[in-house]
């Protein structure tokens, strides 16, 4: 089965030119877009809303000069925020939105000035990109490839943008490659007017990683509560879903969280296994949907070599599909999800982040950092020792030199990114964090590439409940010593969640490894991802060395390194490549 282009499931908001000089030729292309199924599904003054063939997702009116795509929580239900005041300023309506409820929405309008607003969720789970056209403006997740005559004439790709990709992928959900396209970073106001375009943030990690009194204590309850409050609120809207339990501690806590709900949305949890015994987790899952009667159904994850046709799914989205890099599994979960005609998939993504999942010394720095060295006590010294496989000599230096102002020890840099020709819009503010919190948020920052296109985000919406803002400030807030207390990683939400999980999961400390697996893959699959990538675009460009390419591709190397996954991101760039080059060659400018 074909799948569905990205677009197909999103939206489109249109502004029309100010001196109507473009009507004609705008409405032609609407009406193209309607005979593939697209329809309007709100209209206020200046702004019109079409959803896509495949799309679900709700628009609402704000006032008449403004609409909100998505869902909107306040209250612990669904609901249509006010819309911004007559005297308010955008900045003023976006904190006020921010602060007042969550979701996964975009909001878009207009002020008396006629300047147009965009704002996105914090979580970032519905994207948004900006562009105009011949006076016209257009707010979409994916721009249409029916609609690409009304890209700007001046938009190419960017090459530097792609390097940088390669190095840190998380940037891709960040920046754009395509230049004059306007991505916008959830938790900033995007502006647009007769001066240009201007971005403020309105929400980013760093200001809510300090903590409070109330946090700097292990309060399971509160972990607990804020969890279910958010689940309970997802949950109320959802008819049919489709839930993942991987064997893991995460998934399971939103499964758990979930079915005490008594919602019966969830017709069954899908569990995918690899022949290794390190990638089979059957034995877990089995256990958690026995205490809770739970529907599962296990699949296999088989070795076998890559075809190009599941390669070319990863280029079609504005931006690289990072989240389809397991493209077997992908399209068997998408195939899964439409048989038993689900509308949203339920994952426990982004566990590891918010719970605090890695192993670090640099846990003994924030602690120093919030309590002194009294924080250095013998307890906490030898479980963090034990649990890092570090001397407790060594643990407690580096909370002493923290303490006498060596912030940048060496190995300590939990910010993989601070060297990268470019840097992720959430890494702002955190040079004054703790080593531990800044870590924990770049691990939030590469969660979003969970946000992105995938064959099953094209089948359902994902729904990430440990990556909603209520969840994610939360256990931004909790001190890293206190998140791993008694020197394993969750520490706090195991605490939190223990009597609702089987021993087998509350008390393991390990997790599922598909290294292999996906080892068995890549190298099951090099001759076809030689021949994409050594005559390939990112060779011709620069981006990709092909002495570096040589060393990529070959076997000995591949399994001695391990990086499996770097020929993947290389070969979806390379697709990404070749189907925008394609859509913008194909352009016909259109004149008024």
């Amino acid at each position: 089965m074909t799948p569905p282009p990205p677009s197909s499931h999103g939206y489109l908001v249109v502004r029309r030119s100010r001196n109507g000089a473009s009507d004609g030729h705008l409405d032609e292309a609407l009406a193209g877009l309607e005979l593939e199924g697209w329809k309007t599904a709100a209209k206020t003054r200046d702004l019109q809303v079409l959803l896509g063939p495949t799309s679900r997702l709700q628009v609402s009116a704000l006032g008449d000069a403004g609409v909100m795509i998505g869902d909107y929580y306040a209250h612990g239900r669904r609901m249509a925020p006010p819309p911004p005041a007559s005297l308010e300023t955008a900045s003023c309506a976006a904190r006020r939105l921010i602060r007042s409820g969550w979701g996964r929405y975009v909001m878009v309008w207009l002020d008396a000035a006629g300047e147009l607003h965009i704002l996105r969720d914090p979580s970032g789970a519905l994207d948004a990109v900006h562009w105009t056209s011949n006076d016209a403006a257009f707010v979409a997740p994916e721009p249409p490839e029916s609609l690409d005559d009304w890209l700007p004439p001046s938009t190419t790709i960017d090459w530097d943008r792609l390097i940088a990709f390669r190095q840190s992928p998380a940037l891709a959900c960040d920046a754009l490659a395509l230049s004059h396209i306007d991505p916008v970073l959830p938790g900033v106001l995007l502006t647009s007017g007769a001066s240009g375009v201007s971005r403020e943030v309105i929400w980013r990690p760093a200001d809510h990683a300090r903590p409070t009194e109330a946090s700097s204590q292990p309060d399971t309850d509160s972990l607990r509560d804020v969890v279910d409050t958010t689940i309970a609120a997802l949950a109320g809207d959802q008819a049919c879903l489709v839930g993942e339990i991987s064997g893991g501690f995460d998934s399971a806590v939103v499964a758990s969280s979930w079915t005490r709900t008594g919602s019966q949305a969830v017709r069954t949890w899908l569990n995918y296994h690899a022949d290794s015994p390190e990638s089979d987790e059957r034995r877990y899952a089995q256990d958690l949907a026995r205490q809770w009667s739970l529907s599962l159904t296990t699949r296999p994850k088989p070795v076998a070599s890559l075809q190009p046709e599941q390669l070319a799914p990863l280029g079609e989205s504005v931006r690289p599909s990072f989240h389809g890099l397991d493209p077997a599994y992908d399209a068997d979960a998408a195939a899964h999800i439409r048989a038993v005609g689900a509308t949203g998939l339920l994952t426990g993504q982004g566990g590891d982040a918010v719970f605090f999942q890695y192993p670090t010394p640099a846990i003994a720095a924030d602690r120093v950092d919030r309590l002194g060295l009294a924080g250095l006590s013998i307890p906490f010294v030898v479980d963090t020792a034990r649990w890092t496989r570090a001397t407790v000599w060594s643990v407690a230096g580096v909370g002493l030199r923290h303490r006498l102002g060596r912030r940048q020890q060496k190995g300590l840099r939990l910010d993989p990114y601070a060297t990268a020709p470019q840097r992720h819009g959430w890494l702002s503010g955190i040079d004054h964090l703790p080593p531990a919190k800044r870590g924990q948020i770049a691990q939030l920052m590469n969660c979003q590439i969970f946000q992105g296109d995938c064959l099953r985000a094209r089948a359902a919406d994902l729904i990430h409940p440990l990556l909603c803002q209520p969840v994610v400030e939360h256990c931004l807030s909790t001190p890293a010593d206190v998140a791993t207390i008694g020197g394993v990683d969750r520490g706090l939400a195991r605490r939190a969640f223990r009597s609702r999980l089987p021993e087998s999961i509350s008390s393991r400390t390990g997790k599922g490894e598909m290294s292999t697996f996906y080892g068995q893959t890549v190298l099951a699959s090099l001759p076809i991802l030689a021949d994409l990538l050594q005559n390939g675009r990112l060779v011709d460009q620069g981006v990709l060395a092909p002495a570096e390419l040589d060393a990529l591709l070959d076997e000995n190397t591949l399994i001695w390194s391990g990086d499996y996954n770097v020929v993947l991101i290389a070969a979806a760039l390379e697709v990404w490549v070749r189907n925008w080059e394609r859509r913008l060659a194909r352009r016909r400018h259109v004149s008024v």
